[in-house]
């Protein structure tokens, strides 16, 4: 089953971070990534409209987006992304769709919905 890596980017130094953007997409592939959502113009339709860039990559499965995020190729890569901006990204599998946590008025049955947490 497909997971989803997402991230809301709030990137500080954009020199380094285009380093990050350019060797990253290799380090993905190599298990099994591929970018969903990658950047971009985004509009709120709700509300203001939101500041930061959104990425989303899709994985065969959750275990390949955690081979990716702990492999040693990626980690000299995660380094620099933390530095740039310092996001938590978060990790969901496709079966969670609809369902809440109990905070939410859910079962408590399913991922937090990914959102940005003041660090």
């Amino acid at each position: 089953m497909p997971a989803y890596l997402i991230a809301h980017l709030d990137v500080h130094d954009a020199a380094l971070f285009e380093q990050y953007r350019v060797a990253v997409p290799a380090v993905i592939e190599q298990f099994g990534g591929h970018y969903i959502v990658r950047g971009g113009a985004v509009t709120g339709l709700e509300g203001p409209p939101p500041e930061l860039r959104i990425v989303i990559v899709e994985f065969p499965s959750r275990e390949a987006a955690q081979d990716f995020y702990d492999s040693p190729a990626y980690q000299p890569l995660l380094a620099m992304r933390r530095y740039v901006e310092p996001v938590r990204p978060r990790s969901t599998g496709a079966a969670a769709r609809g369902k809440w946590p109990r905070r939410w008025g859910g079962r408590g049955n399913g991922p937090v919905p990914c959102r940005r947490t003041p660090l």
